[in-house]
Parts: C-alpha cells; sequence; structure tokens
C-alpha cells in the first residue's frame, strides 16, 4: 500500500491489488493421474504389467503467472506449475481452458493432469 493514506491513494491502491492484480488468482480444479511405482527402480525390479493408475482430483488456488522456479514445472508439467513452493496456472492455459473447456498436461510417461474447471477469484 501507499504510505500516502488519502482517500484517491487508497482506492487507486485498492484498484490495482484487487481490482486489476499483476497476478490475478484462479481457483483450479484438475484430476491428476500417474502411475504407482512408475520410477525407474521400481521397474527395474518388475517390467512387466500389471501397473496401478492412480487418479486424484485436486483445487487449489493458483496465481496467473509462468513459473518463478525454472523454465518449466520442475515436475515436467507445461501448462502449469505443481511444485511445493510454487502453484501457478500459465496464461496461455488460461486462455486455451477458455477457448476449449478443459487442458490436458503430461509431465512424462506417469504423470497426467486434465484441468477441468477454473475460476477467477482474485
Amino acid at each position: 500500500m501507499n504510505p500516502d493514506n488519502s482517500i484517491k491513494s487508497v482506492v487507486k491502491d485498492l484498484i490495482q491489488e484487487y481490482i486489476k492484480p499483476k497476478y490475478p488468482i484462479y481457483r483450479v480444479k484438475y484430476v491428476h493421474s500417474y502411475v504407482v511405482g512408475s520410477s525407474e527402480e521400481d521397474y527395474l525390479d518388475n517390467p512387466e504389467p500389471p501397473y496401478k493408475i492412480r487418479s486424484r482430483v485436486v483445487c487449489r488456488l493458483m496465481e496467473c503467472k509462468m513459473c518463478t522456479i525454472l523454465d518449466t514445472c520442475p515436475h515436467g508439467f507445461k501448462k502449469m506449475c505443481i511444485h511445493n513452493r510454487s502453484y501457478c496456472i500459465f496464461p496461455d492455459t488460461v486462455a486455451e481452458f477458455l477457448n476449449n473447456g478443459y487442458v490436458s498436461d503430461y509431465g512424462d510417461e506417469a504423470d497426467h493432469v486434465t484441468i477441468i474447471q477454473i475460476e477467477r477469484v482474485a
């Protein structure tokens, strides 16, 4: 906030921070599917199927910005970053969702994400 406490500066700061934020906040619901025991060591121990696929529906608040940790998400996703230090959805991903109604992404052969709902909250 601006140290100047005049009504004009307070209103301007409120508009800047909440109505037109630099990084809008979205509630993102996605299905995260992954192969259980998909590490290389597990594969060497048991290279034959059956493999187990697990899925979970996750809902998170995410800033709409590019990943600030690396150029891509450390988990390898190209549409959003779901790292323990950063949860963000990329601006192009929001546009793609608004155009198609869903977004699919994969990190590698064992991780897959499908975004099923995006709602702007701030």
